[in-house]
């Protein structure tokens, strides 16, 4: 993704989608007359409006199963990044719930951080069969 769109001042969070064990985002491709093409983010993939929690505007997040995982950012914090696990079903009707943090100073680890735990929970989702693994002609894409 664009810096701009993940950083602490983006008005944009991105809902990535657990697709084999890899969080991705989904995109549409249009073609245009002239055969060239635009991907463009798909609807609800996304959200605008800034989302705090604990003074770190997240970034990006992923749902897998039971659990939603996020990326957030705060210029000011002492440990730059965090990722938080959160069950939206415990929520009930009030803000949302992060637990479990991790924080970071390095982007790119603290995006690692992300992508792990969403597939940790991934495959813990596959082994109590709440999502069914991956059919070997799907390997191959």
């Amino acid at each position: 993704m664009p810096e701009g769109m993940m950083s602490a001042e983006s008005e944009i969070v991105l809902f990535a989608e657990m697709v084999g064990g890899e969080p991705l985002i989904p995109v549409v491709a249009a073609q245009s007359p002239d055969k060239s093409y635009t991907i463009q983010l798909a609807e609800g993939c996304f959200s605008c409006g800034k989302e705090v929690n604990q003074g770190y505007h997240i970034i990006a997040r992923v749902c897998v199963g039971v659990k939603e995982f996020v990326l957030a950012e705060s210029p000011t914090a002492p440990s730059r990044y965090a990722t938080w696990a959160r069950t939206p079903g415990n929520d009930g009707d009030g803000k949302p719930n992060y637990y479990h943090g991790h924080y970071c100073n390095d982007r790119d680890a603290a995006a690692k951080d992300f992508c792990e735990r969403a597939k940790e929970q991934y495959a813990y989702e596959i082994s109590v069969h709440r999502i069914p693994p991956r059919r070997e002609s799907d390997k191959e894409r």
